[in-house]
C-alpha cells in the first residue's frame, strides 16, 4: 500500500511538471513528433528502396538473343552450362514459338501486329539473373564474342541507378536523422532543466523529508515517457494514412511492386521501434539533467 502510494505520488509530480509548463510540454511532442516521422519516413524510403531494388534484381536483367542457325540443344547446353556458376540465380530458356506466344499476349488488341508474326521471324532467346548487379557486365560481355548470339540486352543502367538512389536515400536520411536527433535532444534538454528549476522548491523540500534521488528522478522519467508515448503515437498514425498515397505514387512508377502488404502491422512495428530509441534518448538526457541538478 506505501509502494502504491508512494508511486501515486510521483505520478501527481509528472502530471505537475506537465501541466504547469504545457506549452513547454507540447513543443517537446512536436519536436518529437518530426523527429519520429522522419525516422519512419526514413525507413519506409528504406523498405521501399530496397523492394523495388529486389525486385529488379530478381527480373530477367541479361537476356541473349541467338541467331537463327542455333539449335534449341545447343542453346539448352549453355543454359546447363551458365546454371553452374553460383553468381547465376536463374536461367530461362524461351523458344521461337514461346517468344511468339509472349508477342501475342502483349499485342492482342493490336491484330494488325500479329498477322505476319511467325516463330520464325522471332530468335529464341536466355534470360538471365544474377545474385549481384556487379556480374552483369561480365555476364553480357561473355555472350557479346558468341558465335551464336544475335544481340545482347542488358539493363545495367536501370539497376546502377536504382542502386545509386537506394545509396543516396540512406545516406541521405542518416545524415538528416542525425541532424533532427541533436535538435531534439537539445531542446528536451533545454526543458528538462528549466522544469527542474521550476520544480527546485519541492526537489529541496522531497530531500529534505529523506526521499531518494530515484525518487526525485521518477517523475522527470514519467515525462520522458509520456512524450514518447504522444510522440510515437502521432508520427505513426500520421505514417499509417500517408502509405497509401506513396503506394499510390510507386505504383505509377512500379506497377509491379507491392511495398505495404500488411500497413497496420508496419505502423504497429514503427511505433515500437521509435517509442523505444525515443524514450531511451529521452530518459537519457533527463537523467543527466536532474543528477547534475542533484550534485550541486
Amino acid at each position: 500500500m506505501e509502494k502504491l502510494s508512494g508511486f501515486g505520488r510521483v505520478f501527481k509530480y509528472t502530471l505537475q511538471h506537465i501541466s504547469r509548463n504545457i506549452v513547454q510540454a507540447l513543443l517537446i511532442v512536436a519536436v518529437l513528433t518530426i523527429t519520429f516521422l522522419a525516422a519512419e519516413l526514413f525507413v519506409v524510403a528504406g523498405l521501399a528502396s530496397t523492394k523495388i531494388l529486389t525486385y529488379f534484381e530478381n527480373q530477367p536483367q541479361v537476356t541473349v538473343f541467338f541467331k537463327d542457325e542455333a539449335q534449341p540443344d545447343q542453346i539448352l547446353q549453355i543454359k546447363k552450362e551458365l546454371e553452374k556458376n553460383g553468381y547465376i540465380s536463374n536461367v530461362s530458356y524461351v523458344s521461337k514459338e514461346q517468344a511468339v506466344e509472349i508477342y501475342r499476349s502483349l499485342h492482342a488488341d493490336e491484330p494488325e501486329l500479329l498477322e505476319f508474326v511467325t516463330p520464325d521471324i522471332l530468335p529464341a532467346s536466355l534470360e538471365i539473373s544474377v545474385n549481384d548487379v556487379g556480374f552483369l557486365s561480365g555476364v553480357a560481355d561473355e555472350f557479346e564474342s558468341n558465335q551464336f548470339v544475335e544481340k545482347v540486352v542488358y539493363q545495367r543502367d536501370l539497376v546502377n541507378e536504382l542502386t545509386r538512389w537506394t545509396d543516396a536515400i540512406r545516406k541521405m536520411g542518416i545524415g538528416f536523422l542525425a541532424v533532427m536527433a541533436f535538435v531534439s535532444l537539445v531542446v528536451i534538454a533545454l526543458v528538462v532543466s528549466n522544469n527542474i528549476r521550476d520544480f527546485s522548491k519541492e526537489i529541496e523540500v522531497m530531500k529534505l523529508v529523506g526521499a531518494n534521488d530515484w525518487y526525485i528522478r521518477l517523475p522527470f522519467f514519467f515525462d520522458s515517457l509520456i512524450y514518447s508515448v504522444f510522440a510515437a503515437t502521432i508520427a505513426s498514425v500520421i505514417m499509417y494514412f500517408a502509405m497509401p498515397y506513396i503506394q499510390d505514387f510507386t505504383d505509377q512508377l512500379f506497377p509491379s511492386v507491392q511495398l505495404f502488404s500488411t500497413p497496420l502491422t508496419l505502423s504497429y512495428s514503427l511505433w515500437w521501434g521509435v517509442f523505444a530509441v525515443g524514450s531511451v534518448l529521452v530518459t537519457l538526457i533527463s537523467y543527466v539533467s536532474v543528477w547534475r541538478y542533484l550534485k550541486k
